[in-house]
């Protein structure tokens, strides 16, 4: 790649400097890992290519490896178009950090990130330690050329690709899942999955639960060969008594030490890959919890999570689609939910909303979550009119008030009380109703600081035997989240057409 000079200890005339301008716009120097990643006290080989294009003289006069503060010795004329490749081994300090973005070094909280070094604040990357400077002579002078060290290689759809060269832990561990929930006393298997990095491994794999949970076995050993070798473990976790939400970490033991690293990718194709080495925990929910009906249908909107978050608390759920809505019988299903923004997103639904409202009608139970107020593929939404705004709540710890506390909404199959309102995340809701036909009941009012009621957050209706629920609260967020009380509303919700 192409390096601007680090001259600014060198004094040059004007013109002498428009000269080394120009003469350095010749030079394209490498420095190329030969793979992407390595851990601490591991070994690695280096590419160093530089390539004259130019018949101005150059020399190399030496290297130096910021990585291990070493220098080499060159005394290399660089002459036109020959180049000049040097190929070096190197093992790692054992205590080379990783390269995890400053700012997740340690854990955040709410809108919170802890930097240590406060002079790192603001930068968009972490400074490379990992450069290669290329000490150069032109005409007398020595100018210092830096090359951070990268990885490349050959695509062969996209063509020449480059990635950062990443320091990483030994092994890595990620959970299947980022949150298991629990809704009885029934154990559940956890599964996680070892991934090595470079050299060969062998350790314990161990789980870190709180009090009054326990899992099985105690451990398990294993071996690891190969880099990027995977293996998947399953423990069989038991929880506790009471509700509760904890966190369940794993522990990698490796020659007397212990790590627990997780690892997730970044990968789109405008930016340069990112990895980041998340600690390697899951979130484990306990619920207090009674459900009514067990199998659902979902139709899936612009995209959600909480089809998966109804089958860890025991429910059936069927995606159906287009071809599905049309054939199946939907009296099967104890209820009917339209994922986010579905009549947004699904223009088929325009066609075949009269099967929806003739499942509620015989005695099913739908239930529509939030809509953008523009753009819906139909204006019969529900069987009685309502009007979508753009009202929402975005304080999640907002007040909540319950319009109608004897309604079964609150009492069947789980007693709701402001408790199930807590832990929520990022919002109580958006695009609430604005306007409703009388044959809606608003159950639910929130408000942000200043701001008025918004009463039409969550409506409910009687429609010929069933029930349809139109409901702007964020559940999509919170189920996914694990937050408790979210879970005990939606099943609520789910059996509204059982009482």
């Amino acid at each position: 790649m192409n390096a601007l000079p680090e001259n600014r200890w060198v004094e040059i005339k004007k013109n002498e400097l428009h000269q080394i301008i120009k003469a350095c716009a010749g030079l394209w120097i490498d420095a190329l890992a030969s793979d992407y990643s390595v851990s601490p006290g591991d070994n690695f080989d280096l590419n160093i290519a530089v390539i004259n294009r130019s018949d101005i003289p150059f020399k190399l006069n030496k290297l130096h490896f910021t990585f291990v503060q070493q220098d080499k010795l060159i005394n290399e004329e660089l002459k036109n178009n020959q180049p000049y490749t040097l190929k070096s081994t190197f093992t790692l300090p054992i205590t080379t950090s990783l390269t995890q973005p400053y700012w997740l070094k340690r854990a955040a909280t709410k809108g919170h990130y802890f930097v240590d070094d406060q002079n790192l604040i603001g930068l968009p990357e972490n400074p490379s330690k990992f450069n290669v400077n290329f000490s150069i002579d032109f005409g007398g002078e020595s100018i210092i050329y830096s090359v951070p060290v990268v990885y490349r290689w050959t695509d062969p759809v996209e063509g020449e690709k480059w990635r950062p060269f990443e320091i990483t832990p030994h092994v890595t561990v990620n959970f299947e899942e980022n949150i298991f929930v629990f809704p009885d006393n029934n154990p559940k298997e956890i599964s996680m999955t070892l991934r090595n990095s470079v050299s060969e491994h062998s350790g314990v794999l161990k789980l870190q639960l709180p009090k009054g949970w326990r899992g099985e076995p105690e451990k398990f050993n294993f071996s690891l060969k190969n880099k990027a070798q995977e293996k998947t473990f399953k423990f069989l976790v038991y929880p506790s008594e009471n509700q509760e939400v904890v966190s369940l970490k794993a522990l990698v033991e490796i020659n007397g030490k212990t790590s627990s690293f997780g690892i997730t990718h970044i990968d789109y194709r405008h930016i340069p890959i990112q990895t980041l080495f998340p600690d390697a925990q899951a979130k484990l929910v306990r619920l207090d919890i009674q459900t009514k009906g067990s199998n659902i249908g979902y139709l899936m909107g612009s995209g959600d999570d909480i089809p998966g978050s109804l089958r860890q608390i025991g429910y059936n759920v069927t995606l159906l689609n287009e071809k599905s809505l049309a054939q199946t019988a939907l009296s099967n299903f104890d209820a009917v939910i339209c994922g986010v923004r579905a009549y947004n997103t699904q223009a088929y639904l325009s066609r075949l909303q009269n099967n929806l409202l003739d499942y509620v009608y015989s005695g099913g139970t739908l239930i529509v979550q939030y809509n953008v107020s523009r753009r819906l593929v139909t204006d019969k939404i529900g069987p009685f009119p309502f009007s979508i705004s753009r009202d929402r709540v975005t304080v999640e710890e907002a007040t909540v008030k319950f319009l109608d506390p004897d309604h079964p909404f609150f009492n069947f199959p789980n007693k709701i009380t402001q408790k199930d309102f807590q832990g929520w995340i990022q919002e109580r809701g958006l695009y609430f109703a604005n306007q409703w036909d009388p044959n809606f009941k608003a159950l639910l009012s929130c408000n942000d600081p200043g701001e008025p009621e918004r009463k039409g957050g969550h409506l409910i209706a009687r429609f010929g035997k069933g029930v349809f629920v139109y409901t702007g609260y964020s559940w999509f967020r919170q189920l996914p989240a694990g937050v408790p009380g979210a879970y005990r509303l939606f099943a609520n919700m789910i059996a509204a057409g059982k009482k």
